[in-house]
């Protein structure tokens, strides 16, 4: 009895013949932007009268959204590579 991690990743290749890490690659990778969408993390626009305290807030807070989104990348980069490296073992156990 064999146990894998993240078994459904193997599924695209028991149950449809088609490459898993293919499929893979294409249901998990996101851009920045689809995070930055996904998690409502878009920058604010500048308002018309808005004073220097207001536009240093504003690109504070936007300085912040944009860190959040490339430290979910990261995140979601790492967790990917772990996946990848699970599934070719997966495979590895399969054949």
């Amino acid at each position: 009895m064999t146990t894998f991690r993240h078994s459904k990743d193997i599924l695209s290749a028991i149950l449809e013949f088609k490459d898993p890490l293919a499929v893979l690659r294409l249901n998990t990778a996101l851009s920045l932007s689809q995070i930055r969408v996904q998690n409502n993390l878009n920058p604010s626009p500048p308002l018309p009268d808005e004073d220097a305290a207001a536009t240093f807030i504003r690109e504070a807070e936007n300085a912040d959204r944009r860190d959040e989104v490339k430290l979910l990348y990261g995140i979601q980069l790492k967790s990917n590579a772990e996946r990848e490296k699970d599934l070719s073992q997966n495979l590895t156990v399969i054949r």
